[in-house]
């Protein structure tokens, strides 16, 4: 289960100080970098050529938990299971004024923007959102809800809905229908895959005997198709196109059961082939995996993915790892990066991949890393102020990484959503100067 407290009522801090809004707190500047290289690490100041903090359409702060971002011709998509805005209250302090009443922004590319209220979800809550790009001036949510139930009891999982947006602000949302006696179970982030005019989303669920499973949706115009790969337990699930005959590829995490000691394998499946095939990329043995991902290349698939061991603690930090896929043949697996806390390979079919890797730093700032897999042994580095390592989430866009994280301002009394545009390349920007939204 994901939810969790929302970040801007408790802000975890890297001095593992939590503060609540209102509270003075002094944000502390990354340590200062000169752009170098030492163990093919560039600390590179200058590849963040852009930051923008994000301003509702009445120009207040406005932080929207990143579980969905998503992009297309230079308009931003952030969506997310928790939202707030803050403006000035009648002693001119800054103050908040509205709470997970917006489940979506669209930044365009001229800088305008576009918020959206939660669809008609009642007393249940929002648990995940999958964010998309739909064709010209459309795009998508995904959103699983759920709810507390009284005493212990496990969380009751209730409906899917799927919104659909408008670059001029318009919504409409719909309740989907699941296949008869399955709910989806919120176990882990839901996932989806475009290719041309292609959408297919992933989500973890259950049937009515408690057993594990994938579904696939796919909208077919006005209607929706749906599917089920049946499973031995799921952990996780990522979806993607392979680049190299177009087919669906679905990576599930779960137990593998022929092996005497195993927690989360690494599995591979086409469901559009004959048989559900579960290809095994990856075994989790004494060290589960954790945290797949999944896109394009010219020529297959890249995935990534996290080791996380049974029983030591390695402060948050796990070692990352990349598979290729190309014309169904599989690449040995290999250990990419510095340990991070969190992971993901972006790119697609025109572009080459990169692994993006978070960590937590000194004072209240994060690490990111970016790597190229036909450069494995060059990492561009940035730091950055943040209120999080672990509520970063990352998306390509051309030769540029856009990635969005929580901001703490106004020396600690709110809190408001970032952009970061970082190069991929540790170029100084053009003019030599960083250019700034916030």
């Amino acid at each position: 289960m994901r939810t969790t407290a929302a970040p801007f009522v408790r802000l975890a801090t890297s001095s593992a100080i939590a503060i609540s809004l209102g509270i003075s707190l002094p944000l502390r500047a990354a340590p200062a970098q000169s752009a170098g290289s030492g163990n093919g690490i560039a600390v590179c100041p200058s590849a963040i050529t852009k930051r923008e903090v994000l301003h509702d359409e009445r120009g207040q702060p406005i932080h929207i938990s990143p579980d969905g971002l998503a992009e297309r011709d230079g308009a931003l998509l952030l969506a997310g299971q928790f939202s707030a805005t803050f403006g000035l209250n009648a002693d001119t302090s800054v103050g908040l004024t509205s709470q997970d009443s917006i489940v979506a922004l669209l930044r365009l590319p001229n800088g305008t923007v576009r918020t959206f209220a939660r669809p008609p979800i009642g007393e249940w809550s929002v648990e995940d959102v999958v964010a998309t790009p739909l064709g010209a001036n459309a795009w998508g949510l995904l959103i699983t809800t759920s709810r507390d139930t009284p005493g212990s009891a496990p969380l009751a999982h209730g409906p899917v809905w799927f919104m659909r947006l408008t670059s001029q602000g318009a919504s409409s949302a719909q309740q989907l229908v699941l296949p008869p006696g399955i709910t989806a179970n919120g176990r882990a982030p839901g996932d989806v895959a475009v290719r041309g005019s292609r959408v297919v989303f992933a989500l973890t669920a259950s049937d009515s005997l408690h057993n594990d499973l994938v579904v696939l949706l796919e909208p077919k115009g006005s209607r929706w198709q749906s599917s089920v790969i049946q499973s031995d337990g799921v952990g996780w699930v990522a979806v993607g196109f392979d680049g190299a005959n177009g087919e669906l590829a679905v990576v599930i995490v779960k137990p593998d059961y022929t092996q005497r000691v195993d927690a989360n394998s690494l599995f591979l499946v086409r469901p559009e082939r004959r048989a559900n095939v579960f290809e095994r990329l990856a075994t989790g043995g004494s060290r589960p995996i954790h945290q797949p991902s999944v896109v394009s290349t010219k020529s297959g698939l890249a995935v990534s993915w996290h080791r996380r061991p049974l029983r030591m603690s390695t402060g948050g930090l796990y070692p990352s790892f990349l598979s290729l896929i190309e014309y169904d043949a599989v690449r040995p697996p290999r250990s990419v990066g510095e340990p991070a806390t969190k992971v993901r390979v972006l790119g697609d079919s025109a572009h080459a991949p990169h692994l993006v890797l978070v960590r937590g730093a000194a004072g209240d700032s994060s690490e990111i890393d970016i790597v190229a897999p036909s450069s494995p042994n060059t990492t561009v580095r940035v730091h950055v102020a943040s209120a999080g390592a672990r509520a970063m989430r990352a998306v390509q866009v051309g030769s540029r990484i856009v990635v969005s994280q929580p901001r703490v301002l106004g020396g600690g009394t709110h809190l408001a959503s970032e952009l970061l545009w970082i190069s991929t390349r540790c170029d100084a920007p053009e003019g030599g100067k960083m250019k700034s939204g916030a």
